[in-house]
């Protein structure tokens, strides 16, 4: 009989934030009585089939003992399968009613595992590739947003050789703007509070507020790879 699945961790820097989501869901799950599989996306993006009852500490060291090795495989007849090891070994195909993904951001929440679970056939929780794609995309969103008439706050793309003075672009009480890991804000002593976080990621994580160009700019350099990133301006006692 075919039961829900969560899927959790991926290599995201989101990574362990997602298994504590992962594993409360699968436990919200089981104390409402429905039957639930648990599947780990390990940092290496080997997927592993654990105990849904395990707690958050068992994966202090990545994969938790106990794991066993699950392949994920496109195509007709595609989905998650096990085993499969030794001369006699045969794979089982894992009955999965709905994959409950609870991954963030990175491949498990850009499109790309939900591409890949299009693939393989196998239902899952959330957002399309499509719309999973372009909801990471902080610039490409804002513009559907701002093109369906709700409120949002004004955005500007830059280039590395671009330059934006941000606080020109105020909206009431804050403003927005998008900027690269090497463009320059031209206001070198702004009186608002600049929040960095790159384009592509989901969340705000473990970025600082800056007041000034230079740790604004300095704010981004982590984040050069994603080519652009995302820059809140606030404005003092927000």
């Amino acid at each position: 009989m075919s039961e829900p699945v969560v899927i959790f961790g991926g290599p995201s820097p989101e990574h362990d934030v997602s298994i504590l989501t992962g594993l409360q869901a699968a436990r919200a799950l089981g104390d409402a009585g429905t039957a639930v599989s648990a599947l780990y996306w390990s940092k290496a993006g080997d997927w592993y089939e654990v105990d849904a009852t395990l707690e958050g500490e068992a994966f202090l060291e990545g994969v938790p003992r106990g794991a066993k090795p699950v392949r994920l495989i496109t195509g007709k007849g595609g989905g998650f399968v096990a085993g499969g090891k030794g001369l006699v070994g045969r794979e089982r195909a894992l009955e999965v009613s709905a994959a409950v993904n609870c991954c963030h951001g990175g491949p498990g929440e850009d499109g790309t595992l939900q591409g890949v679970l299009d693939l393989a056939g196998v239902p899952y929780t959330g957002p399309t590739l499509a719309g999973a794609a372009l909801g990471m995309d902080k610039l490409a969103f804002a513009a559907v947003v701002i093109a369906s008439g709700l409120p949002s706050l004004p955005r500007r793309g830059l280039t590395a050789e671009g330059a934006v003075d941000f606080c020109t672009v105020s909206f009431v009480s804050c403003c927005a703007v998008m900027a690269s890991g090497t463009a320059t804000l031209s206001s070198a002593a702004c009186p608002c509070a600049v929040v960095v976080a790159p384009l592509p990621a989901d969340a705000i994580v473990g970025v600082p507020s800056a007041r000034a160009q230079t740790t604004a700019v300095e704010a981004t350099q982590p984040h050069k790879r994603t080519v652009r990133s995302f820059n809140m301006c606030l404005s003092p006692g927000f």
